[in-house]
């Protein structure tokens, strides 16, 4: 049988509202230590996870979704998608890109070349390579140091090429840090120009790697000397998107700039480069088809009863 309290067993409710305002109290103290310890942000990071991505969970069961979750989604997927969608291209660091890292006086030449190697030659004993500081015979606006119409800064690259039909000539660059990776597109732009009073020549841009050997190429667009405008600079462009099945993947990407006298006449012909950009866009992530594949399953929801 049951006992029930007696009177002396009873806690007078005086002192039960007293030791009830101890535990409140003590309940509060607990309350602003924890806030100022480190776990609180533990814990505030695990419920903002726990509200906003908790509900993809219940995607997988759209009968559970209600308003706010499917709001939840939308705004989370929307963020997403265009936070990977407008990712901006990445440009790869090319070192003296527009050839102003050596000093040139306005209409003089210099053989240096910094940051730039000498590839190879042919047809050609004595080809010209260096940078140039055009003058207004060679370029309208670039008297005094000024800058051709397309360019960038004073200085050019300049190839020569003399004496024989088919002498081609070249420089390269590695692009330290910028590797071959699957998926990845890169584009190699040059702005290239055609000097007043003389022949316009042939001009080449080639993408490889580092391994590659000169001549071999992952890409290669050549340009005839027709597609240039005479006393400006005008920018082209190459891309290659790696497939993944390249054997050189991993490997520092190389860029080449070749000229060439290829009109089968003989005679000497140069061709300047300036400002010279490689940029790499990545794979889309496959992130953004899940984002999508989350929009589509609300929308479709949408007349699901609250």
């Amino acid at each position: 049988m049951p006992k029930f309290p007696t009177e002396s067993h009873r806690v007078p409710v005086r002192k039960k509202n007293k030791l009830a305002g101890r535990k409140i109290a003590q309940n509060r103290r607990n309350r602003n230590d924890y806030r100022s310890s480190g776990d609180c942000a533990n814990l505030s990071l695990t419920v903002w996870v726990w509200r906003n991505v908790n509900p993809f969970l219940f995607a997988l069961n759209p009968k559970k979704l209600t308003n706010s979750m499917k709001h939840n989604i939308t705004r989370t997927s929307v963020l997403a998608l265009l936070t990977l969608l407008t990712l901006p291209s990445g440009a790869a660091v090319v070192l003296n890109h527009s050839f102003e890292a050596d000093s040139v006086s306005d209409g003089n030449y210099t053989g240096s070349l910094t940051s730039w190697t000498v590839v190879a030659s042919g047809g050609d004993p004595s080809p010209g390579y260096g940078t140039y500081n055009p003058a207004e015979a060679d370029f309208t606006g670039a008297a005094g140091g000024g800058t051709p119409l397309g360019a960038e800064g004073s200085n050019v690259l300049t190839i020569y090429t003399d004496n024989a039909a088919n002498a081609y000539a070249g420089v390269s660059q590695e692009i330290t840090g910028t590797t071959l990776i699957a998926g990845n597109t890169y584009t190699l732009t040059v702005a290239i120009g055609d000097y007043k009073g003389l022949n316009p020549t042939n001009w080449h841009l080639a993408i490889s790697t580092s391994s590659m050997s000169v001549g071999t190429y992952l890409t290669n667009f050549s340009g005839l000397g027709t597609s240039l405008t005479n006393d400006q600079f005008n920018d082209f462009s190459v891309s290659y998107t790696a497939t993944g099945l390249e054997p050189q993947i991993g490997e520092d990407l190389k860029i080449t700039l070749w000229g060439q006298n290829d009109d089968g006449i003989g005679g000497g012909t140069h061709v300047p480069f300036d400002n010279v950009r490689v940029a790499v866009v990545p794979e889309p992530s496959t992130a953004v088809l899940g984002m999508l594949g989350s929009l589509v399953l609300v929308r479709r929801r949408r007349g699901l009863k609250n």
